[in-house]
């Protein structure tokens, strides 16, 4: 029996330390020269960044190549003979090393797009080109098929966005060139998109949730009118955010959407709030110390969630899904009123900066409160308001 002219493909993973990059390592004789050396092959093992994961895909890789290497591959000869991943397999591989980085909740509004965008890779066939076979035309193919299904505006750029990005981590791995999505571009969107409450429907859902869920829904639809701030940061907002004797809240960077602290002032309309729910605090605690007696009254969340269907308050426990509030707003208030599917809870934060500047407040101090970061990023909200930028000068006289 001759000898094999190769070694068994072994991992290198300098002793599991991660900061360093790993190979499958193996030798090889020259079947015409004699020469024997070490050919090394990484192939996106150190993509993933964890010990499992990468030890699973190395394994993989090691097995691959045995089995090459068994069927009579020869690396010396070409080593582009070594299979190719499709463009979809890379995908797959971006996406992973994507998503985990995001929060859970924001995977699944990530996910919904991956999912359209490869299954058009596999209906129109592209799934195995190779991704130096994906070019410019293919990208544009894509976007016109998104346009065709009736994305437009900001939908258009989030579907454009999640391909660009996918694309965009080959090209830094030196899997292509250039990203074929760069010469793309997203669309603007519509002036006078965002949608408020007109006076008369912000009137019927206010006298409906002042029946029927006093204390929790319609406290935190004012909290959104009057305040300015999204939902999702109001179900992160914590009792050690108040300051109860100046009637501000301190929103921290890791809950504000722009990752900017800033300062919100409650009007008059919200410190009844205030200064009710300092006055019941201990009583909460109460409630919840035997439960949770390791959870410090300060870290209990202002819209926490306390039974399912009971609507938002002080709790230790936060809503975990970000949609849920929305999704309990659409049962219990929408429907039953007949509103428009439109109107949302966040709807409010639109219908409150168009209350405010109707009442008389400047450009510069609803910005403030809005947490916009420039003069020039609120005027395009105001667009989207079908507001004037400069309404001062409709009645101007000088």
């Amino acid at each position: 029996m001759s000898k094999q002219n190769f070694t068994k493909p072994k991992i290198f993973d300098h002793d599991g330390d991660m900061s360093l990059s790993w190979f499958v390592y193996f030798r090889h004789t020259n079947p015409e020269t004699g020469v024997r050396k070490q050919f090394r092959y990484k192939k996106g093992i150190n993509y993933f960044f964890t010990r499992e994961e990468r030890r699973r895909e190395a394994g993989a890789l090691a097995k691959e190549l045995y089995e090459l290497l068994k069927g009579g591959w020869n690396p010396w000869k070409n080593e582009v003979e070594h299979p190719q991943k499709t463009l979809l397999q890379l995908c797959e591989e971006m996406w992973k090393l994507k998503k985990s980085g995001l929060e859970e909740e924001s995977k699944r509004t990530y996910l919904y797009k991956y999912r359209h965008w490869t299954s058009w890779l596999e209906k129109t066939g592209y799934e195995n080109f190779s991704p130096t076979e994906f070019g410019v035309k293919h990208a544009f193919e894509y976007l016109d098929h998104c346009t065709k299904c009736g994305y437009d505006g900001a939908y258009f750029n989030s579907y454009r966005e999640m391909a660009y990005s996918l694309m965009n981590m080959l090209t830094e791995r030196e899997h292509i060139k250039t990203n074929p999505f760069s010469k793309t571009k997203g669309k603007k969107k519509a002036e006078g998109s965002s949608v408020t409450f007109t006076q008369a429907q912000v009137r019927l859902v206010r006298n409906y949730l002042s029946r029927k869920y006093p204390d929790t829904l319609a406290v935190f639809c004012d909290y959104i009118y009057y305040t300015f701030m999204r939902p999702l940061e109001l179900t992160q907002l914590q009792i050690k955010h108040f300051d109860f004797d100046r009637y501000r809240i301190k929103l921290p960077p890791e809950i504000s959407k722009n990752d900017r602290s800033r300062v919100i002032i409650m009007p008059p309309a919200l410190r009844k709030h205030a200064r009710e729910l300092r006055k019941n605090l201990p009583k909460i605690y109460a409630r919840y110390n035997r439960e949770y007696p390791n959870t410090r009254l300060e870290d209990y969340y202002i819209f926490g969630i306390y039974k399912r269907g009971f609507g938002p308050q002080p709790s230790p426990r936060p809503y975990k899904r970000r949609d849920s509030l929305t999704t309990m707003f659409r049962e219990k208030v929408r429907k039953p009123l007949r509103l428009p599917k439109e109107l949302t809870p966040y709807v409010f934060k639109h219908t409150g900066v168009d209350s405010a500047l109707d009442s008389g407040l400047s450009i510069t101090s609803t910005m403030k409160q809005t947490g916009h970061k420039s003069l020039k990023s609120f005027q395009a909200y105001l667009r989207s308001l079908k507001r004037p930028d400069n309404p001062a000068f409709e009645t101007a006289s000088f």
